[in-house]
Protein backbone atom coordinates (compact mmCIF):
# COMPACT_ATOMS: atom_id res chain seq x y z
CA UNK A 1 0.00 0.00 0.00
CA UNK A 2 1.31 3.33 -0.88
CA UNK A 3 1.17 6.12 1.20
CA UNK A 4 0.66 9.86 1.19
CA UNK A 5 3.16 11.92 3.28
CA UNK A 6 0.64 13.82 4.67
CA UNK A 7 1.38 17.80 6.08
CA UNK A 8 3.76 18.69 8.69
CA UNK A 9 2.11 19.02 11.72
CA UNK A 10 0.98 22.48 13.23
CA UNK A 11 -0.13 22.59 16.96
CA UNK A 12 -0.54 25.64 19.23
CA UNK A 13 0.46 25.18 22.75
CA UNK A 14 -2.89 27.01 24.39
CA UNK A 15 -2.60 29.11 27.65
CA UNK A 16 -6.29 30.25 27.70
CA UNK A 17 -8.96 27.96 26.33
CA UNK A 18 -10.43 32.13 24.80
CA UNK A 19 -7.95 30.52 22.08
CA UNK A 20 -9.78 27.83 20.65
CA UNK A 21 -11.89 27.95 17.67
CA UNK A 22 -14.82 26.61 18.99
CA UNK A 23 -16.41 27.89 22.48
CA UNK A 24 -15.95 27.17 25.75
CA UNK A 25 -18.80 26.08 27.61
CA UNK A 26 -18.34 26.28 31.77
CA UNK A 27 -20.96 25.18 33.94
CA UNK A 28 -20.90 23.66 38.01
CA UNK A 29 -23.42 22.64 40.64
CA UNK A 30 -26.05 19.83 40.59
CA UNK A 31 -27.45 18.67 37.35
CA UNK A 32 -30.74 20.83 36.36
CA UNK A 33 -28.23 23.71 37.59
CA UNK A 34 -25.66 22.38 35.07
CA UNK A 35 -28.21 22.36 32.09
CA UNK A 36 -29.67 25.67 32.73
CA UNK A 37 -25.91 26.96 32.82
CA UNK A 38 -24.95 25.11 29.39
CA UNK A 39 -28.30 26.67 27.94
CA UNK A 40 -27.99 30.14 28.72
CA UNK A 41 -24.72 29.97 27.41
CA UNK A 42 -25.10 28.39 24.11
CA UNK A 43 -28.72 29.43 23.34
CA UNK A 44 -28.11 30.55 19.63
CA UNK A 45 -26.09 27.61 19.03
CA UNK A 46 -28.55 25.48 19.83
CA UNK A 47 -31.06 27.45 18.22
CA UNK A 48 -28.88 26.73 14.99
CA UNK A 49 -28.57 23.00 16.11
CA UNK A 50 -31.98 22.56 16.09
CA UNK A 51 -32.29 23.65 12.62
CA UNK A 52 -29.98 22.09 11.08
CA UNK A 53 -30.86 18.68 12.18
CA UNK A 54 -34.67 19.38 11.76
CA UNK A 55 -33.36 20.19 7.77
CA UNK A 56 -31.93 16.58 8.17
CA UNK A 57 -34.65 14.61 9.56
CA UNK A 58 -36.74 16.28 6.79
CA UNK A 59 -34.47 15.10 3.80
CA UNK A 60 -33.46 11.46 5.88
CA UNK A 61 -37.46 10.75 7.36
CA UNK A 62 -40.06 11.91 5.32
CA UNK A 63 -42.11 9.97 6.66
CA UNK A 64 -42.00 12.10 9.91
CA UNK A 65 -43.72 15.33 8.34
CA UNK A 66 -43.57 18.60 10.61
CA UNK A 67 -41.74 19.84 13.38
CA UNK A 68 -44.86 18.49 16.09
CA UNK A 69 -44.58 15.42 14.25
CA UNK A 70 -40.41 15.42 14.83
CA UNK A 71 -40.77 16.37 18.46
CA UNK A 72 -43.17 13.37 19.11
CA UNK A 73 -40.87 11.39 18.26
CA UNK A 74 -38.56 13.04 20.61
CA UNK A 75 -40.96 12.59 23.42
CA UNK A 76 -41.15 8.92 22.79
CA UNK A 77 -37.24 8.95 24.33
CA UNK A 78 -37.78 10.51 27.28
CA UNK A 79 -39.17 7.39 29.41
CA UNK A 80 -35.93 5.57 28.80
CA UNK A 81 -33.80 8.32 29.78
CA UNK A 82 -35.79 9.01 32.80
CA UNK A 83 -35.91 4.85 33.43
CA UNK A 84 -31.90 5.11 32.86
CA UNK A 85 -31.11 7.90 34.91
CA UNK A 86 -33.32 10.32 36.39
CA UNK A 87 -30.46 13.06 36.93
CA UNK A 88 -29.51 13.07 33.23
CA UNK A 89 -33.04 13.61 32.30
CA UNK A 90 -33.11 17.02 34.87
CA UNK A 91 -29.92 17.98 33.03
CA UNK A 92 -31.61 17.65 29.50
CA UNK A 93 -34.63 19.51 31.45
CA UNK A 94 -32.28 21.98 32.55
CA UNK A 95 -30.96 22.64 29.24
CA UNK A 96 -34.33 23.24 27.57
CA UNK A 97 -35.00 25.71 30.63
CA UNK A 98 -31.91 28.04 30.17
CA UNK A 99 -32.17 27.70 26.27
CA UNK A 100 -35.76 28.31 26.62
CA UNK A 101 -36.99 25.69 24.70
CA UNK A 102 -39.30 22.74 25.05
CA UNK A 103 -37.31 19.66 26.22
CA UNK A 104 -38.87 17.47 23.40
CA UNK A 105 -36.39 19.63 21.31
CA UNK A 106 -33.09 19.20 23.48
CA UNK A 107 -33.93 15.37 23.57
CA UNK A 108 -34.40 15.67 19.94
CA UNK A 109 -31.08 16.95 19.43
CA UNK A 110 -29.86 14.34 21.74
CA UNK A 111 -31.79 11.49 19.95
CA UNK A 112 -30.73 12.89 16.20
CA UNK A 113 -28.68 9.34 15.72
CA UNK A 114 -31.86 7.73 16.90
CA UNK A 115 -34.63 9.24 15.05
CA UNK A 116 -32.67 9.56 12.01
CA UNK A 117 -31.49 5.22 11.95
CA UNK A 118 -34.36 3.92 10.10
CA UNK A 119 -33.36 5.74 6.87
CA UNK A 120 -29.53 5.40 7.65
CA UNK A 121 -29.02 1.84 7.67
CA UNK A 122 -30.23 2.03 4.08
CA UNK A 123 -28.92 5.20 2.37
CA UNK A 124 -25.09 5.20 1.08
CA UNK A 125 -23.34 6.99 3.63
CA UNK A 126 -19.48 6.44 4.52
CA UNK A 127 -19.16 6.69 7.90
CA UNK A 128 -15.60 7.66 8.42
CA UNK A 129 -14.66 7.83 12.49
CA UNK A 130 -11.57 6.23 13.16
CA UNK A 131 -10.75 5.51 16.81
CA UNK A 132 -7.32 3.99 18.56
CA UNK A 133 -6.25 3.60 21.92
CA UNK A 134 -2.42 2.99 22.12
CA UNK A 135 -0.66 1.48 25.77
CA UNK A 136 2.63 2.64 27.17
CA UNK A 137 4.51 -0.33 24.77
CA UNK A 138 3.99 1.38 21.39
CA UNK A 139 6.38 4.75 22.72
CA UNK A 140 9.46 5.25 24.39
CA UNK A 141 7.60 7.95 26.99
CA UNK A 142 5.01 5.06 28.34
CA UNK A 143 2.57 6.94 27.55
CA UNK A 144 -1.03 6.11 27.50
CA UNK A 145 -2.42 7.59 24.05
CA UNK A 146 -5.83 7.28 22.49
CA UNK A 147 -8.26 9.57 20.11
CA UNK A 148 -10.21 9.57 17.07
CA UNK A 149 -11.73 11.31 13.91
CA UNK A 150 -15.19 12.45 14.43
CA UNK A 151 -17.00 12.51 11.03
CA UNK A 152 -20.17 13.61 10.74
CA UNK A 153 -22.23 16.26 8.26
CA UNK A 154 -20.07 19.28 7.60
CA UNK A 155 -22.76 22.02 8.78
CA UNK A 156 -22.66 20.06 12.16
CA UNK A 157 -19.36 21.35 12.77
CA UNK A 158 -20.96 25.06 13.80
CA UNK A 159 -22.71 23.92 16.56
CA UNK A 160 -18.94 22.06 18.45
CA UNK A 161 -18.00 23.16 21.05
CA UNK A 162 -15.71 22.19 23.95
CA UNK A 163 -18.03 21.52 27.22
CA UNK A 164 -16.38 21.67 30.87
CA UNK A 165 -18.43 20.76 33.87
CA UNK A 166 -17.89 20.50 37.71
CA UNK A 167 -20.49 18.56 39.50
CA UNK A 168 -21.20 19.12 43.32
CA UNK A 169 -18.80 16.06 44.24
CA UNK A 170 -15.68 17.57 42.25
CA UNK A 171 -16.20 15.15 39.41
CA UNK A 172 -14.98 17.25 36.12
CA UNK A 173 -15.19 16.45 32.44
CA UNK A 174 -14.13 17.76 29.11
CA UNK A 175 -15.67 16.92 26.11
CA UNK A 176 -16.33 18.20 22.22
CA UNK A 177 -20.26 18.16 21.53
CA UNK A 178 -22.34 19.82 19.03
CA UNK A 179 -24.49 22.38 21.69
CA UNK A 180 -27.75 21.20 23.18
CA UNK A 181 -26.04 17.38 23.46
CA UNK A 182 -25.14 16.19 27.15
CA UNK A 183 -21.95 14.40 26.21
CA UNK A 184 -19.74 12.62 23.94
CA UNK A 185 -16.15 12.17 23.69
CA UNK A 186 -13.28 12.95 26.12
CA UNK A 187 -12.43 12.69 29.41
CA UNK A 188 -12.78 13.04 33.26
CA UNK A 189 -10.60 14.33 35.85
CA UNK A 190 -10.55 10.58 37.45
CA UNK A 191 -8.21 9.38 34.46
CA UNK A 192 -11.23 7.93 32.80
CA UNK A 193 -11.77 8.49 28.26
CA UNK A 194 -14.17 7.61 26.19
CA UNK A 195 -14.24 7.39 22.38
CA UNK A 196 -17.14 6.15 20.06
CA UNK A 197 -17.75 5.08 16.40
CA UNK A 198 -21.26 4.10 14.63
CA UNK A 199 -22.55 1.04 13.76
CA UNK A 200 -24.33 0.38 10.89
CA UNK A 201 -27.64 -2.19 11.94
CA UNK A 202 -30.97 -2.32 11.75
CA UNK A 203 -31.89 -3.36 14.99
CA UNK A 204 -33.43 -0.61 16.85
CA UNK A 205 -35.01 -0.70 20.38
CA UNK A 206 -37.49 1.89 21.03
CA UNK A 207 -37.42 1.48 24.45
CA UNK A 208 -33.29 1.59 24.65
CA UNK A 209 -31.04 4.41 26.11
CA UNK A 210 -29.74 7.00 23.59
CA UNK A 211 -26.52 6.88 22.94
CA UNK A 212 -25.40 10.24 23.88
CA UNK A 213 -27.02 9.87 27.33
CA UNK A 214 -25.16 6.66 27.89
CA UNK A 215 -21.92 8.79 26.96
CA UNK A 216 -22.73 11.18 29.29
CA UNK A 217 -23.13 9.43 32.27
CA UNK A 218 -19.60 7.61 31.28
CA UNK A 219 -17.87 10.82 31.59
CA UNK A 220 -19.75 11.26 34.84
CA UNK A 221 -18.00 7.69 36.25
CA UNK A 222 -14.78 7.64 38.68
CA UNK A 223 -13.19 4.08 37.48
CA UNK A 224 -13.25 2.60 34.18
CA UNK A 225 -15.41 -0.37 35.95
CA UNK A 226 -18.54 2.04 37.62
CA UNK A 227 -17.95 3.52 33.35
CA UNK A 228 -17.87 -0.08 32.31
CA UNK A 229 -21.05 -0.56 34.80
CA UNK A 230 -22.71 2.49 33.10
CA UNK A 231 -22.48 1.53 29.75
CA UNK A 232 -24.19 -2.18 30.29
CA UNK A 233 -26.90 -1.57 32.83
CA UNK A 234 -29.15 -0.33 30.29
CA UNK A 235 -30.03 -2.03 26.59
CA UNK A 236 -29.01 0.72 24.02
CA UNK A 237 -31.71 2.22 21.04
CA UNK A 238 -29.37 1.07 18.44
CA UNK A 239 -26.06 0.61 16.83
CA UNK A 240 -22.85 2.11 18.63
CA UNK A 241 -19.05 0.99 19.22
CA UNK A 242 -17.68 2.81 22.78
CA UNK A 243 -13.74 2.46 23.84
CA UNK A 244 -12.76 2.88 27.68
CA UNK A 245 -9.42 3.68 28.53
CA UNK A 246 -7.59 4.83 31.79
CA UNK A 247 -4.57 6.54 33.10
CA UNK A 248 -3.15 3.09 34.33
CA UNK A 249 -3.28 1.74 30.90
CA UNK A 250 -6.88 -0.13 31.19
CA UNK A 251 -8.43 -0.42 27.44
CA UNK A 252 -11.62 -2.48 26.62
CA UNK A 253 -13.71 -1.88 23.78
CA UNK A 254 -17.61 -2.74 23.22
CA UNK A 255 -19.85 -3.34 20.73
CA UNK A 256 -23.17 -2.64 21.61
CA UNK A 257 -26.62 -3.60 19.41
CA UNK A 258 -30.31 -3.17 20.16
CA UNK A 259 -30.26 -7.14 20.18
CA UNK A 260 -26.31 -7.89 21.62
CA UNK A 261 -23.43 -6.98 22.82
CA UNK A 262 -19.60 -8.49 22.78
CA UNK A 263 -16.55 -6.11 23.67
CA UNK A 264 -12.20 -6.89 23.09
CA UNK A 265 -9.38 -6.55 25.17
CA UNK A 266 -6.26 -4.98 23.59
CA UNK A 267 -4.44 -7.19 21.37
CA UNK A 268 -0.31 -6.28 21.56
CA UNK A 269 -1.24 -3.44 23.74
CA UNK A 270 -3.56 -1.46 21.37
CA UNK A 271 -7.20 -1.43 20.66
CA UNK A 272 -8.84 0.29 17.39
CA UNK A 273 -12.15 0.46 15.44
CA UNK A 274 -13.72 1.70 12.54
CA UNK A 275 -17.01 1.30 11.60
CA UNK A 276 -17.64 -2.60 10.81
CA UNK A 277 -18.31 -5.16 13.42
CA UNK A 278 -14.95 -6.95 14.65
CA UNK A 279 -17.25 -9.76 16.99
CA UNK A 280 -17.96 -13.02 14.92
CA UNK A 281 -21.21 -13.40 16.58
CA UNK A 282 -22.42 -9.72 16.16
CA UNK A 283 -21.64 -9.65 12.49
CA UNK A 284 -24.61 -11.67 11.75
CA UNK A 285 -26.64 -8.56 12.12
CA UNK A 286 -28.34 -6.89 9.21
CA UNK A 287 -26.80 -4.24 8.02
CA UNK A 288 -26.17 -1.69 5.24
CA UNK A 289 -23.07 -4.13 3.64
CA UNK A 290 -22.21 -1.36 0.69
CA UNK A 291 -20.22 0.70 3.58
CA UNK A 292 -18.02 -2.03 5.38
CA UNK A 293 -15.74 -2.78 2.87
CA UNK A 294 -14.41 0.91 3.24
CA UNK A 295 -14.75 0.51 6.82
CA UNK A 296 -12.39 -2.70 6.30
CA UNK A 297 -10.07 -0.81 4.43
CA UNK A 298 -9.68 1.85 6.49
CA UNK A 299 -9.26 -0.08 9.66
CA UNK A 300 -6.63 -2.03 8.01
CA UNK A 301 -4.60 2.01 6.67
CA UNK A 302 -4.82 2.77 10.17
CA UNK A 303 -3.24 -0.41 11.41
CA UNK A 304 -0.65 -0.47 9.08
CA UNK A 305 0.61 3.10 9.79
CA UNK A 306 0.43 2.50 13.48
CA UNK A 307 2.79 -0.51 13.01
CA UNK A 308 4.92 1.28 11.20
CA UNK A 309 5.43 3.14 14.15
CA UNK A 310 5.47 0.76 16.81
CA UNK A 311 7.91 1.73 19.81
CA UNK A 312 8.44 5.37 19.38
CA UNK A 313 4.80 6.68 17.93
CA UNK A 314 4.06 9.91 19.18
CA UNK A 315 1.35 12.30 19.63
CA UNK A 316 2.86 13.77 16.11
CA UNK A 317 2.68 10.52 14.40
CA UNK A 318 -1.39 10.45 15.68
CA UNK A 319 -1.98 13.78 14.25
CA UNK A 320 -0.66 13.00 11.27
CA UNK A 321 -2.84 9.40 10.93
CA UNK A 322 -5.70 11.69 11.25
CA UNK A 323 -4.62 14.22 8.50
CA UNK A 324 -3.60 11.11 6.22
CA UNK A 325 -4.95 10.46 2.62
CA UNK A 326 -4.79 7.46 0.48
CA UNK A 327 -2.75 8.12 -2.81
CA UNK A 328 -4.32 4.68 -4.08
CA UNK A 329 -8.05 5.05 -3.03
CA UNK A 330 -10.46 7.66 -1.85
CA UNK A 331 -11.73 5.46 1.03
CA UNK A 332 -8.49 4.53 2.56
CA UNK A 333 -8.33 8.31 4.05
CA UNK A 334 -8.99 8.62 7.57
CA UNK A 335 -9.14 12.91 6.81
CA UNK A 336 -12.82 12.37 5.03
CA UNK A 337 -13.52 15.31 2.71
CA UNK A 338 -13.38 16.15 -1.53
CA UNK A 339 -16.05 13.50 -2.01
CA UNK A 340 -20.04 13.50 -1.19
CA UNK A 341 -21.90 10.44 -0.19
CA UNK A 342 -25.71 10.15 0.45
CA UNK A 343 -24.88 13.06 3.72
CA UNK A 344 -21.96 14.87 2.43
CA UNK A 345 -20.19 13.30 5.36
CA UNK A 346 -16.76 14.88 6.25
CA UNK A 347 -14.36 14.61 9.94
CA UNK A 348 -15.32 17.56 11.41
CA UNK A 349 -13.16 17.23 14.79
CA UNK A 350 -10.44 14.90 16.27
CA UNK A 351 -9.46 14.53 19.44
CA UNK A 352 -6.29 13.00 20.51
CA UNK A 353 -5.50 12.54 24.64
CA UNK A 354 -2.35 11.65 26.61
CA UNK A 355 -3.45 9.95 29.57
CA UNK A 356 0.15 9.97 31.37
CA UNK A 357 1.06 13.33 30.28
CA UNK A 358 -2.65 14.87 30.68
CA UNK A 359 -2.71 17.08 27.49
CA UNK A 360 -5.69 16.99 25.06
CA UNK A 361 -5.34 17.74 21.38
CA UNK A 362 -8.27 18.96 19.48
CA UNK A 363 -8.36 19.67 15.35
CA UNK A 364 -11.61 21.44 14.52
CA UNK A 365 -12.11 20.99 10.86
CA UNK A 366 -10.51 18.23 8.38
CA UNK A 367 -7.09 17.72 10.01
CA UNK A 368 -5.04 17.85 6.72
CA UNK A 369 -6.05 21.99 6.54
CA UNK A 370 -6.68 22.65 10.18
CA UNK A 371 -3.91 23.00 13.37
CA UNK A 372 -4.22 20.50 16.68
CA UNK A 373 -4.09 22.62 19.90
CA UNK A 374 -2.48 21.13 22.92
CA UNK A 375 -4.52 21.67 25.94
CA UNK A 376 -2.79 20.82 29.51
CA UNK A 377 -5.56 19.19 31.79
CA UNK A 378 -4.83 22.17 34.41
CA UNK A 379 -6.99 24.24 31.96
CA UNK A 380 -9.96 21.66 31.67
CA UNK A 381 -10.17 20.74 35.31
CA UNK A 382 -9.50 22.59 38.57
CA UNK A 383 -7.97 19.05 40.08
CA UNK A 384 -7.23 15.90 38.70
CA UNK A 385 -7.39 12.66 41.03
CA UNK A 386 -5.28 10.82 38.79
Amino acid sequence: MHYNGGRNVVKQIVTNLNDLPIPVIHVSGCGEERGYQYGVQAKNLIIQSLKVYRDIVTKLRPDIIGWEAIQMEAKKMIPAIKRYDKELYLEIKGIAQGAQRSIEEIVFLNARSEIINPAWANVSVHEGCTTFALGSSWNSDQSILLGQTYDWNPECAKQLVLYLSCDEEGLEFATITEAGIIGKVGCNNYGIANLLNYLNNYDVNPHGTIYNVLLRRMLGSKSIYDAQRNLLRSPIAFGLNVLLADTNGYMIDYELTAQGTDFFFPNDDYLLHTNHYLSDKLSLRRFYKDAQQESVTRYETAELFLYMRKGSITVDDLMQLAAYHSCDQLYTSICRHGFTDAFGMETIFTIIMDLTYKKMYICIGIACKHQFYEIPFELLFTSYTK
